[in-house]
């Protein structure tokens, strides 16, 4: 019989693998195609859009090796391979990426790799060694997002949703799990602590976890057998728990919560209450050595205490540091948590605050990371949940372990890169109100290294960030209990709700859709591309100094040609800048002349840099307005680009106290609305100034356009294609044009966008309202002055009266009707404080008087105590949506962002709250609007930012307004303030 054709095993084998390739590429939603004749490559993969399956005409190359046998060095964790110098060569010579998927068919296991990740330099590439992790590198379903951000051009713009990975996020909320049973008041003659702590002393007595009322003693301790019962001017009262804990009155809650903070103070003896900075922090030592605390699930332990040398004299002790907690106990969806906020303090001798504690607060800010904090708030968990000892009382208040939650989309870390040096938007940066001392200079000055507050925040960082697992029916899975401990137990409660929200698209010309600007801008041109009112070129009238007009005026003019990216790590963070010019970009093209130049003279700098502070600021104020007045009154120009003096300092401000540094602001959380009048610069107070002018003010630093000027004490400086992108737009902007929309459906509502927030005036004497700002779809805004505002005794907050609100949104109303000459079918209001029953009633008395059909009311919180952990290094991500209560969210409206594969910002990402009043649609869809809203901001260009353009424009408002008497006649077009 003759001889047959045969075919190999190896054969067999690999024709298994390609056939494993093929079978794992239709699992992840992808198509293979193998190739009969190979040449080196055994197929190419064309990859499909997840949401829309739309083939993307992306494309990936694949070589298959497939073994019956080990691969070389071959374990549970991995083994290496060891390529062919041609077929390397081969593979790396083309531009199309080249993946190599190592297989086992028989037992149906793959693994892959990208050959140049594999082989980044020559020293790889001589050595052909490609080694692959088992636990990483497979080759499955879960590959098939990294799969298409290899394939997807790095320019395009191309975007995708978070991966579907499930992830739980720990939060720094500790469920308070036993009360005691009974509340004890009794009335007192003391209404100050210091007298009342005092009296105890007299009586050689000393107790804690008390607190002063209304004329009223409140205690879990019997007032009948405590010490406090000196405190007593009159016969104790019990009440059960239950009646506080659960009390639907704001007054009875915050009383409860003041109690339970109170009673904790005083129940670890190893702490110490901080009056001025509100925090409780561990002792100093005996022998002030360093002491570790809080070993448990998640954490190894922190150095809570201890000693740091000096910069200056290495011998010597510089300083203490204390580990430290804010708390703040809330009630949430009927359960009580102490929020935890992990601090620091730093002292000399254990004891007295350290002279320069501030500067080592700022350091440490600049520095915190996710993994830091996230590692100080186990810490604290498993310390406040620790069990007393034996020479201890039983604590009155008792925890369970922080709540988590589970959220459907998260991050893989292994292809996420760090946060980019200079890639926070303004928006992040705390020196809008006057701005921060360099890094580098913070800790000098303190006399401290910088490597020395690393160590501290990364001291114990490799603890684990994934929470132990535990027993569904264990007390610790409970979220709180709210009955007494002598009482029933309560029953296990589900771990908190929370999704991630899409990122918003935006609208550009012809329609076209993109959830970042500068993609949106670069690829389809702005939203009014087209339209008879967009401004093909715009009139710039230009006023400073002559030595900086001609290299300003030069800057602009090299802008119509595109300007380079700065990073290739992160092309979707800082891609090109395309130029402006009527062919592309924004489709419009500056115009300059002589005529509508006016130079500052050399006099009246030099009559500015010699006056002192605060006559400088008031006098270059003077001596610009007059300029840019006569330029104006000209109408020869669309928007004026404006020079600063750059020698000129800005300074804080109230004719009351005087004008102080920049570095005496205030602290940043001190809330806008109960702050002083913080920040008299120069670009609030000439802008005061011209807001009758019909031409917007755009203000502009030397250091934008001169590379060789280094940025002011407290500013940074992006890159310069961003600096281009972020000046250009909001020139189009003020020109009248519309760089993006809201993406709108046309079955919904036609929405006007109010925001009401509060301002005093620059002599502190009155609390006004700032505003209504009224925006539409387009973004376009119209600026409403309202009435008076008065404190609440009950929350501290502005709260207007029935009649105040209702007139304040008529006239909302009245000027958007104006503006587009049309009245909405829907209003969201969004405000910066709490709604009163009478502010609601107002508001809604204003609505049904236009005939509106629907109301949305929402309190929105700058910043959300409440926050989540993820186990990784990144920050949760953009758009993770929580929910906290019935009508209380937290949305993450900065955060790790997919497109960007970082977290872009400077600090810890904190989520805003969301408080709906009266919603008509769910939580989600709420918190969805609200996330879009943070796109409209034509100051930055980033696709992120932390507030909606509701509540953002009120900052910028306030700032102008508060140096504007309440008769002076105002622009009502928000370009004049931005």
């Amino acid at each position: 019989m003759a001889d047959r054709k045969t075919v190999t095993r190896q054969t067999i084998i690999g024709e298994k693998g390609i056939a494993l390739i093929e079978r794992r590429c239709l699992e992840m939603g992808h198509l293979f195609h193998p190739r009969r004749v190979d040449h080196g490559i055994d197929g190419h993969i064309d990859l499909v859009d997840p949401d829309s399956r739309a083939v993307l005409n992306l494309t990936l190359l694949v070589q298959s090796k497939a073994q019956d046998r080990p691969f070389s060095g071959e374990t549970d964790d991995g083994f290496h391979y060891l390529c062919d110098q041609r077929d390397l060569d081969h593979w790396l010579s083309g531009n199309s990426p080249v993946i190599l998927v190592f297989s086992h068919p028989e037992s149906h296991e793959a693994w892959w790799v990208e050959v140049k990740a594999a082989f980044p330099d020559t020293v790889s590439r001589a050595s052909r060694r490609v080694d692959i992790d088992k636990h990483t590198q497979r080759f499955d379903r879960d590959a098939a997002q990294a799969l298409l951000r290899l394939a997807m051009p790095r320019t395009t713009g191309l975007y995708l949703r978070p991966a579907p990975i499930t992830e739980v996020l720990t939060t720094n909320l500790l469920p308070v799990i036993e009360i005691p049973p009974t509340v004890h008041l009794a009335p007192t003659a003391f209404i100050d602590y210091r007298a009342a702590g005092a009296a105890l002393e007299a009586h050689g007595r000393r107790e804690s976890g008390w607190i002063l009322r209304d004329n009223l003693i409140l205690s879990f301790h019997d007032l009948r057998d405590s010490p406090l019962r000196v405190l007593c001017n009159g016969d104790p009262e019990r009440h059960e728990t239950r009646e506080w804990a659960d009390s639907d009155d704001l007054d009875t809650q915050h009383r409860f919560a003041d109690l339970l903070s109170r009673t904790v103070q005083g129940s670890y003896p190893e702490l110490r209450w901080h009056k001025d900075r509100k925090h409780m922090h561990f002792r100093a030592t005996s022998h002030l050595g360093p002491r570790k605390a809080g070993r448990g699930p998640g954490s190894r332990g922190r150095t809570v205490f201890g000693p740091h040398t000096s910069k200056s004299d290495p011998q010597c002790v510089g300083y203490y540091h204390h580990a430290a907690l804010r708390t703040r106990f809330r009630r949430l969806d009927g359960v009580w948590y102490c929020q935890l906020e992990p601090d620091y303090c730093f002292t000399t001798d254990g004891y007295t605050e350290y002279p320069f504690a501030d500067r080592l607060l700022a350091g440490i800010k600049r520095l915190d990371r996710h993994p830091a904090v996230r590692g100080w708030t186990r810490m604290w968990a498993n310390y406040l949940c620790q069990d007393a000892d034996l020479f201890t009382e039983a604590r009155p208040v008792q925890f369970g372990e922080l709540a988590t939650m589970t959220v459907d989309r998260g991050i893989d870390d292994r292809w996420w890169g760090p946060a980019p040096s200079g890639a926070a938007p303004e928006d992040d940066q705390d020196a809008s109100s006057g701005g921060q001392e360099s890094l580098d200079t913070v800790p000098a000055v303190a006399d401290a290294e910088t490597e020395d507050l690393l160590s501290l925040l990364q001291d114990g960082e490799s603890d684990t960030g994934a929470s132990r697992r535990r027993n569904p029916g264990s007390k610790s899975r409970s979220a709180g209990l709210r009955m007494p401990r002598q009482g029933r137990a309560g029953s296990a409660r589900p771990l908190m709700d929370s999704v991630t929200l899409d990122e918003p698209e935006l609208e550009f010309g012809g329609a076209a859709r993109h959830i970042d600007p500068r993609f949106g801008i670069t690829n389809y041109g702005p939203a009014d591309l087209g339209a008879a009112d967009a401004p093909r070129a715009i009139r710039v009238g230009l006023v400073g100094p002559a030595d900086q007009l001609d290299g300003l005026r030069r800057w602009l003019e090299r802008c119509r040609e595109p300007i380079a990216a700065k990073d290739e790590k992160y092309p979707h963070l800082f891609p090109e800048f395309p130029g402006c010019d009527t062919d592309r970009g924004l489709h419009t093209t500056l115009v300059f002349s002589d005529r509508n130049t006016r130079a500052i003279s050399s006099r009246d700098l030099r009559a500015i840099e010699a006056a002192s502070q605060p006559a400088a600021l008031t006098k270059a104020v003077s001596i610009y307005a007059e300029e840019i007045r006569a330029l104006a009154d000209e109408n020869r120009v669309d928007v004026l680009l404006v020079a600063r003096p750059e020698q000129l300092i800005d300074t804080v401000g109230r004719s009351a106290r005087g004008l102080k540094a920049a570095s005496d602001l205030p602290a940043p959380d001190t809330p806008d609305e109960l702050a002083p009048a913080q920040f008299a610069n120069f670009h609030d107070l000439l802008k005061a100034r011209l807001l009758h002018l019909r031409q917007p003010i755009q203000i502009i630093r030397r250091s934008t356009w001169d590379e060789a000027t280094r940025p002011s004490e407290g500013h940074s400086r992006q890159d310069e294609a961003s600096r281009a992108w972020n000046l250009h737009v909001a020139l189009y902007y003020k020109a009248g044009g519309v760089p993006w929309r809201l993406l709108r459906n046309p079955a919904d509502l036609t929405t006007c966008y109010v925001g009401v927030a509060f301002y005093r005036s620059d002599d502190g004497s009155s609390l006004s309202t700032s505003v209504a700002q009224v925006f539409n779809e387009r973004g376009d805004g119209v600026i409403v002055r309202g009435g008076p505002a008065r404190i609440s005794r009950t929350d501290r907050q502005p709260h207007l009266a029935r009649a105040d609100a209702h007139a304040l949104l008529v006239h909302a109303l009245d000027a958007y009707r104006r503006e587009h000459h049309t009245a909405p079918a829907r209003i969201v209001l969004h405000k910066t404080s709490a709604f009163t029953d009478d502010e609601a009633g107002g508001f809604q008395d204003a609505a049904d008087e236009r005939f509106i059909d629907t109301l949305e009311m929402s309190w929105i919180t700058s910043s959300e105590g409440a926050a989540a952990f993820r186990p990784g290094d990144a920050p949760p991500l953009r758009g993770t949506l929580v929910t906290l209560g019935e009508r209380e969210l937290a949305l993450y409206a900065t955060g790790s962002i997919e497109f960007y594969r970082t977290y872009p910002g400077m600090y810890i990402p904190r989520p805003i709250g969301i408080r709906p009043v009266s919603p008509t649609r769910n939580p989600r869809e709420l918190a969805a609007e609200v996330l879009a809203l943070t796109k409209m901001n034509w100051n930055q260009t980033r696709l992120d930012g932390r507030l909606p353009v509701t509540l953002r424009t009120a900052n910028q408002v306030k700032s102008v307004l508060r140096f504007c008497p309440p008769d002076q006649a105002v622009a009502t077009r928000y370009a004049h303030y931005m």
